[in-house]
């Protein structure tokens, strides 16, 4: 694994899809949660030659898949949480600011192509 050390914040998004359910045998309308879609925003500070910027944005744009695991913590320390997949970037574009320290943000999804499903792990 390579630390992704140039991160300035992580956001995650973990939302279900909602149905309702409207008929007169109730008079409440019920909801159901179906898949879930998940995805986290990695904010990094540019820097065109650390490891980790360049391999997220040569799979930005070649569309390759790479595994992931993002962790509470030292992802080598026993009883750490985190997330595990393999994930496609979908998005990742340098922005030019011309008035702050570069910045850039990649947008990572559980990849279609993978037939490795997503889990929550804690280090043993």
């Amino acid at each position: 694994w390579s630390e992704a050390d140039l991160v300035e914040s992580i956001e995650h998004e973990d939302a279900k899809a909602e149905a309702t359910v409207r008929n007169r045998k109730s008079s409440i309308v019920k909801s159901g949660g179906g898949t879930r879609d998940i995805s986290y925003t990695f904010n990094c500070t540019y820097d065109a030659g650390d490891a980790v910027v360049e391999l997220l944005r040569d799979a930005y744009e070649n569309g390759t898949v790479i595994a992931v695991a993002v962790m509470d913590g030292d992802i080598t320390t026993s009883g750490e949480k985190g997330f595990y997949f393999d994930a496609e970037v979908f998005s990742g574009p340098k922005p030019e600011d011309l008035d702050e320290f570069d910045s850039i943000a990649f947008k990572l999804k559980p990849s279609a192509k993978s037939t490795y499903e997503p889990q929550r792990v804690t280090i043993a």
